[in-house]
């Protein structure tokens, strides 16, 4: 995966705003007071045709060996100290494997799921309830001592016989039991003030924009500009760019003197005029648009021109001794903030506010920026937040943060919107249930929660049945027609819960 995004929406009340089912656009918020209030949101989609039954409380509703499951190409094992039952399903670092667990309900409604595993490295594998392929669920699995048990998330099962599948993936784990409990939606307590008490006005506006929207419609973003096909009248609401190129380590600058004069790539910054791009694009839409900055950070130095050296593998540079005062690495970062600092200086001059996402998907390790462990990229999330917001004094940025693992979150204290990059597989629009209940958990509740990056777009209908109300989407490239069929890409931007703009 190689994703990011940041997001900046201009406001102007004078305009209409709508979704292509003409839906009403909310009103913004009034954010003229002086103190800092908690407020909650719970997600609340209006006129939902799907109904579930509603739960009191939190209960058990059964337990599942995972043993007694069906088996595909996995086995029961014993040799793991502190199993339950009479052992554990082994043999799931093998793709073809699978445990199969059929049970009843009560009613139809939300359940949540627990799992009681082992494993001692990275892993990634998959549920899929009552067989629905389409809506297949990404799971991941932390590094455990001996077996814990994991909370993965809510999911709607009907009255009667359910079936849950374990299908692996990559990386091996250890299954012991699957518990079910009925399931309350979720609660929330988000400020209403940005981390950075300076923040300006468009910025706060923009904040109070997506804070009354979260939980009632869903924003729509694709990348830079471009053309949703097949959906005539419906333009995202949100576009994303990228500040790649304007480093001096940026690896494709042209240089005809190159290779003996025979031409070639080499370092240096260019300028792509994506800034430029992004405002034009936000006056079209007379100041409805949302422009959303991602960073694919080019390491300072290391690695050879002609290749992407924000991937780990294609560049040596060191993020430890980046974060160190005064070694030559941290001169370089320094030197590179400068330079991105002056290109969103023009935004904030011209009054544009901008979800801010860099160090997207550190926890992946597979960018430089998280090939050093999660202190060092927590300390670089610090020096970026202020020499921005404290040495150039650029206060229009909303901080968003894409990376789900809970040793790698700055905090609640410094970042103001927390994001998932999502790629499950072609055609599968299943909501994600999992990991907008891991981030959910992550800020307690206290965090408007996006899916940042997506190749499949969620089923907005269901993202609200099932209590994972995605803030915004951004379908990345030609990701959004190979990983989705056309009819569902009309369907979900016509949806009268997603949000868009007409121009």
């Amino acid at each position: 995966m190689k994703r990011h995004y940041l997001l900046v929406m201009v406001l102007c009340s004078m305009f209409f705003i709508a979704s292509c089912a003409e839906t009403p656009f909310e009103s913004f918020p009034d954010d003229s007071k002086e103190e800092e209030e908690e407020v909650v949101t719970p997600p609340d989609a209006d006129d939902q045709e799907d109904t579930l039954h509603e739960w009191d409380n939190e209960k058990l509703v059964t337990e599942l060996e995972a043993e007694d499951g069906l088996l595909q190409n996995a086995i029961s094992e014993k040799s793991i100290n502190g199993y339950s039952g009479t052992g554990y399903v082994a043999g799931l670092w093998n793709s073809e494997a699978s445990i199969t667990v059929k049970f009843n309900v009560p009613e139809r409604a939300l359940y949540r799921l627990y799992i009681r595993y082992s494993t001692v490295g990275g892993n990634s594998h998959n549920l899929i309830v009552n067989d629905q392929l389409s809506e297949l669920c990404q799971l991941a699995f932390p590094v455990s001592e001996g077996f814990e048990l994991r909370d993965m998330g809510k999911y709607i099962l009907e009255k009667g016989e359910n079936s849950i599948t374990f299908k692996a993936g990559w990386g091996d784990v250890y299954i012991d039991k699957f518990i079910i409990y009925t399931a309350l939606r979720n609660e929330y307590s988000i400020s209403e003030t940005l981390v950075n008490p300076n923040a300006d006005e468009s910025a706060r506006s923009l904040y109070a924009y997506l804070l009354n929207n979260f939980g009632k419609k869903i924003i729509s973003g694709y990348l830079e500009g471009r053309t949703v096909a097949n959906v005539t009248d419906c333009r995202p609401m949100l576009y994303g760019w990228d500040l790649t190129s304007y480093t001096e380590g940026y690896p494709y600058n042209w240089s005809n003197e190159a290779n003996n004069g025979q031409g070639g790539h080499v370092f240096g910054s260019v300028d792509s005029k994506v800034i430029e791009s992004a405002l034009e694009w936000y006056k079209t839409t007379q100041s409805q648009g949302i422009v959303t900055l991602h960073w694919h950070w080019c390491s300072p130095t290391g690695g050879k021109p002609g290749t992407n050296t924000f991937y780990t593998e294609f560049t040596d540079f060191d993020v430890s001794k980046a974060v160190e005062d005064g070694t030559e690495e941290n001169k370089l970062i320094l030197r590179d903030i400068d330079a991105v600092a002056s290109k969103l200086k023009k935004l904030q001059e011209a009054g544009v506010p901008v979800l801010f996402r860099p160090l997207h998907e550190a926890g992946g390790g597979w960018f430089w920026w998280g090939a050093k462990g999660a202190e060092p990229c927590k300390k670089l999330w610090n020096l970026l937040y202020d020499r921005l917001t404290n040495v150039h004094e650029i206060n229009n940025l909303i901080w968003v943060w894409s990376s789900n693992e809970e040793e790698w979150y700055p905090g609640n204290d410094k970042v103001d919107i927390v994001g998932y990059d999502s790629y499950p597989g072609d055609f599968n629009v299943g909501v994600q249930n999992y990991m907008f209940n891991e981030l959910y958990n992550l800020t307690g509740g206290k965090k408007i929660i996006a899916m940042t990056e997506n190749g499949p777009l969620p089923d907005p209908d269901k993202c609200f049945l099932q209590d994972a109300p995605w803030a915004l989407f951004m379908g990345w490239g030609d990701l959004l027609y190979e990983q989705n069929h056309s009819s569902h890409i009309v369907d979900v931007f016509h949806n009268k819960n997603v949000l868009t703009v007409k121009y």
